[in-house]
């Protein structure tokens, strides 16, 4: 039996079961999701073990179409085709401890790692060596790159605020202030180091997103747009031409119809439950507005691997998926 879950402006969800024929073709301009399925076997395995419905991952390209997953010291790499490349688990020693708030990926196999107390490090995934790029500074919060460089959020708890500085791997020494000093409403929900999310979009570009406001500020840091939010877990990833993706709500945002396309029965239940959560929609658009999915909602993590696609890890510990969100 194929099934197709239309879910309409609104968050309305319907399951349409239609025997043993097709699924009906998605709707004018929706935004179509697929539940990915990947090897899960571990590096040196001859078995395939494969599988889509895994659980809550940290997300990030890889700079070549392909997708870098991590939770608690667990690490996937999948290439532009969903293939998997790396599956590996880190030994307890090897390397800065979890939870790592920040992962960015300099190149498809050098990932730069920001843990929660151990500063940042540059994590070569081929010769499975660790490089302290920076240590001493804390607390440190979300990372990102951006033309060789590394942009970190660093919070002054003290005041309330906090602030990015972008670190210049060629020169070293300390990270340079780029931004004021933005307002860090203190977190009831999670840590200071989840509380506020960063990335630089391909025109170097800042993107910030905290549980209450969107900010975007230009290279040399100027504010040029900010807007209310709610959004217990902020998230935000750039894309291609200036496309961005953040996790909340504002009142600005409209609805957006999307389609869930293939996956097993079970992942697609867990995509059918994370739906129209409210706040914690998904919203892609450009600068601090756009159109809101309400499903998948409560992304763990984003990254966009194509100029009309991206990757989101949804769900629990329960049950996660990744899923591939393409734009209509």
């Amino acid at each position: 039996m194929t099934r197709g879950i239309r879910v309409a402006a609104g968050g309305v969800v319907t399951v349409l079961a239609l025997g043993a024929c097709a699924a009906p073709p998605p709707p004018d301009g929706a935004w179509i999701l697929t539940a990915l399925s990947y090897d899960n076997r571990m590096d040196g395995e001859s078995t395939a073990r494969m599988l889509d419905v895994t659980y809550p991952m940290e997300v990030t390209s890889d700079t070549a179409g392909g997708v870098w997953g991590q939770s608690a010291g667990s690490w996937l790499h999948l290439d532009a085709d969903g293939t998997t490349l790396r599956r590996f688990n880190l030994d307890l020693g090897d390397g800065p401890a979890p939870p790592h708030r920040g992962v960015a990926a300099l190149d498809p196999e050098r990932l730069v790692v920001s843990a929660d107390g151990a500063g940042i490090h540059l994590f070569d995934t081929a010769a499975g060596t660790w490089e302290p790029l920076l240590q001493g500074m804390s607390p440190l919060g979300d990372i990102a790159v951006y033309d060789g460089d590394v942009y970190l959020v660093a919070f002054d708890t003290g005041d309330g605020v906090f602030d990015i500085r972008r670190l210049d791997l060629s020169e070293g020494g300390e990270p340079e202030v780029v931004s004021p000093p933005l307002p860090w409403p203190p977190s009831t929900t999670n840590s200071i180091t989840d509380s506020v999310a960063l990335d630089v979009g391909d025109d170097g570009t800042l993107y910030v997103a905290t549980q209450t406001e969107r900010i975007v500020l230009a290279p040399d840091g100027e504010i040029v747009e900010r807007a209310p939010q709610t959004s217990a877990y902020p998230e935000v990833e750039a894309g291609p031409g200036g496309l961005v993706a953040w996790s909340g709500r504002s009142p600005e945002d409209a609805d957006a119809v999307v389609y869930v396309d293939g996956g097993s029965a079970e992942a697609r239940a867990i995509v059918t439950r994370e739906s129209d959560c409210g706040e914690q929609d998904l919203v892609v658009g450009t600068g601090v507005r756009g159109v809101a999915l309400p499903s998948p909602c409560r992304p763990q993590g984003i990254a966009w691997v194509a100029p009309d696609a991206f990757v989101v890890s949804t769900g629990g510990e329960g049950g996660a998926v990744l899923v591939r969100v393409t734009l209509p």
